[in-house]
């Protein structure tokens, strides 16, 4: 009795494990990958991504403002196309952009852009920032966005802000805490490389 108690024991045990891991294998599971906690709280809509020499940017929720003017995030203007100007560029006194982006259903992704950390063995800061094909509306960015640095509260001068680091990694400029830094070599930064 006892041995046919176990075996039916057994028999519910292995039943119940079967059921169970066919109802776990049937569960849609959410990917949890290293740009999940950069999601956190929904301001993250930028990502960089170093990769072969360059550095890629993609873009979400992709919309545009008309420049210098306060729409109070109303009427904002979409656009299939995006332009991306970069600090370094501008400063040598082109104020051409670097790259140009199609937007497809909110999302643009550049073709990238030299990894200047990389280049000159030095944290390198970058400003980027983009505007519609005419120049007349400059692409949205949240303020609360890891990526996004102005000075003080100064939307206008809002842009996305990153350090290029010698060991090809980028980060955002606002996690050193150091405010809007000149685009171009900081080498004073090679303490602060993650």
């Amino acid at each position: 009795m006892k041995k046919q108690c176990s075996f039916i024991l057994a028999m519910v045990a292995m039943v119940a494990g079967l059921i169970f891991s066919a109802s776990a294998m049937a569960v849609d599971v959410a990917p949890y990958t290293e740009k999940t906690i950069d999601n956190v709280g929904g301001h993250n809509k930028t990502f960089f991504e170093p990769k072969g020499g360059k550095v890629f940017l993609t873009t979400t929720q992709t919309v545009f403002n008309p420049v210098d003017e306060d729409t109070e995030g109303k009427n904002l203007i979409s656009s299939d196309t995006a332009l991306l100007f970069s600090g370094i560029v501008d400063a040598t006194g082109d104020k051409r952009p670097c790259d140009v982006g199609i937007v497809k259903n909110g999302t643009v992704s550049y073709k990238g852009f030299p990894n200047s950390g990389l280049i000159k063995k030095v944290p390198v800061v970058e400003h980027l920032w983009t505007r519609t094909p005419d120049l007349k509306s400059a692409g949205t960015i949240d303020p609360l966005d890891p990526w996004a640095i102005m000075e003080g509260n100064d939307l206008r001068t809002l842009c996305y802000g990153i350090v290029m680091w010698p060991n090809g990694s980028v980060t955002p400029l606002k996690s050193l805490g150091l405010g809007k830094l000149k685009q171009g070599p900081h080498p004073e930064l090679s303490s602060k490389q993650n």
